[in-house]
């Protein structure tokens, strides 16, 4: 999780994602995926149960068009909300896009948790971020290059960077993560907000 962190920063350093950097990410990502693969056991808990396939293909298939269509209609209203707020993108991105596209990953960790699956809990939660930092700017930069901000983005990135780290080192302890150190997690996470918002404001 770390390194994705480090690699996007690594690829924008020079302010643009280029086609050969989302290339990179992607091919980073796959790499990744296969070893995790490789490296995994797991044991079925119960009985393989064989049935009709194409009720699962048909949900998969209409969730794809639903997630494509919404997709578009988050960037269009997004772009609109950066025109009227004369704002950048980024922020809009950070502080409410983000917020919004992380809603079904918190519903299903919360979920999970409740059921006693923590595994599964911090699972989807450090899938994702790895995820959403290779495979969306990676195949978005291949498709056509991706223009940032990096003097803007640098205070973001060390600031992902530092909660990240600091996650991994709270669930590293033996008894995992603590309510406190939850606390301190959330509490970071909105004094980043204010100062994302106040930086915009000011």
């Amino acid at each position: 999780m770390l390194l994705s962190i480090v690699l996007v920063f690594l690829v924008a350093l020079d302010g643009k994602v280029s086609v050969i950097d989302g290339s990179i990410l992607t091919l980073a990502y796959f790499v990744y995926y296969i070893s995790l693969l490789r490296l995994e056991k797991v044991k079925a808990t119960t009985p393989e149960k064989k049935g009709m396939v194409w009720p699962f293909v048909f949900y998969i298939l209409l969730g794809g068009v639903l997630v494509m269509y919404a997709s578009d209609k988050v960037d269009e209203n997004a772009n609109l909300l950066s025109e009227k707020w004369g704002v950048r993108q980024t922020f809009v991105g950070i502080v409410i896009i983000s917020l919004g596209t992380s809603l079904p990953e918190l519903a299903v960790s919360l979920n999970a948790a409740i059921k006693g699956s923590t595994g599964l809990s911090i699972g989807n939660l450090i899938g994702s971020n790895i995820f959403d930092l290779w495979i969306p700017i990676g195949i978005a930069a291949i498709i056509t290059p991706i223009q940032v901000d990096i003097e803007y983005l640098i205070p973001d990135f060390i600031v992902i960077f530092i909660i990240s780290t600091l996650a991994l080192l709270f669930f590293y302890k033996t008894k995992g993560l603590q309510k406190k150190e939850a606390l301190v997690l959330i509490i970071a996470y909105l004094l980043y907000m204010v100062y994302k918002i106040a930086q915009n404001i000011s």
